[in-house]
């Protein structure tokens, strides 16, 4: 937030002519920006544009593309986060191949999604490191 009042210097820089004037910076840069006030949906529009997909529908757009993991996409579709981390633990569990450190991969992107105080997030990354190490 910047007073442009009392900073007009950056407000000429930046080309501010009406207020509320919202910019997003990505190193340094301007990436986006709207000028006015805006209804919760549109900013909310423009932020997801910014931030780009989460971990999770990235996960999701993942496992469709590969068609791998079909329960555990079901899972995901249902919203049912713990679901899907018992069967990615399963998978791990299991012992094929490359499954440990894809399934720590995709344990991983859930928990990014879920917040790293969340109760699941939690038990099972205790979990996933018991079946890892």
């Amino acid at each position: 937030k910047v007073d442009t009042d009392t900073n007009p210097r950056l407000a000429t820089e930046y080309g501010i002519r009406g207020i509320p004037a919202v910019k997003a910076f990505r190193n340094g840069r301007v990436v986006g920006e709207f000028v006015g006030a805006q209804p919760p949906q549109a900013v909310a529009a423009f932020l997801d544009e910014l931030l780009g997909p989460s971990p999770a529908e990235r996960l999701l757009a993942e496992l469709r593309e590969s068609g791998e993991r079909p329960e555990v996409l079901a899972a995901l579709d249902d919203g049912d986060y713990e679901r899907a981390l018992e069967q990615l633990l399963a998978d791990a569990q299991s012992g094929n191949g490359d499954a440990p450190d894809e399934v720590r991969r995709l344990m991983l992107a859930l928990f990014d999604e879920l917040g790293g105080d969340d109760e699941l997030t939690q038990r099972y990354r205790r979990r996933l490191a018991a079946v890892l190490y």
